[in-house]
């Protein structure tokens, strides 16, 4: 499909951009769950093991949010390579997930319609905005 291949281009040559095509990164997503957090840390999904590292106990945290016993898993995965299948699962709204760098400095948060990114200065957000602005919607925003 023509709108998956210009997603899969712009994501990779963004993620390209920030980390490098073959640098390894964090992939790390969040679930919520209503079940005691399990001695268990592998989470496995159809895009291999994740790493179980943080759960949050929500109703601890903002006990006016969330009710008893409701907690948010927070898993990692270290990769490199390819990452159209996680894009696509992305874009499909199967999974939501961000991509962590910490020797690059930057999140790079995919959605269904494009991508948000964390860098770590004005000046290399400012350089992205115009080395990309033909992929920005018109709105004054940018958004």
């Amino acid at each position: 499909m023509e709108e998956y291949k210009i997603l899969l281009d712009r994501q990779n040559q963004l993620i390209n951009d920030l980390i490098g095509e073959k640098s390894d990164v964090f992939i790390s997503f969040g679930l919520y769950t209503s079940d005691q957090p399990k001695d268990n840390n592998e989470e496995l999904t159809e895009f291999g093991g994740f790493l179980k590292v943080w759960t949050i106990d929500l109703h601890k945290e903002r006990p006016e949010e969330y009710e008893d016993e409701m907690y948010f898993d927070i898993y990692v995965k270290w990769e490199n390579g390819n990452r159209d299948e996680i894009l696509t699962a992305i874009a499909d709204d199967e999974i939501r997930a961000m991509f962590v760098s910490p020797s690059k400095k930057c999140v790079i948060a995919p959605y269904d319609g494009g991508v948000d990114l964390i860098v770590d200065s004005m000046e290399k957000r400012d350089s992205l905005r115009d080395k990309y602005k033909d992929w920005l919607s018109e709105r004054e925003d940018g958004l």
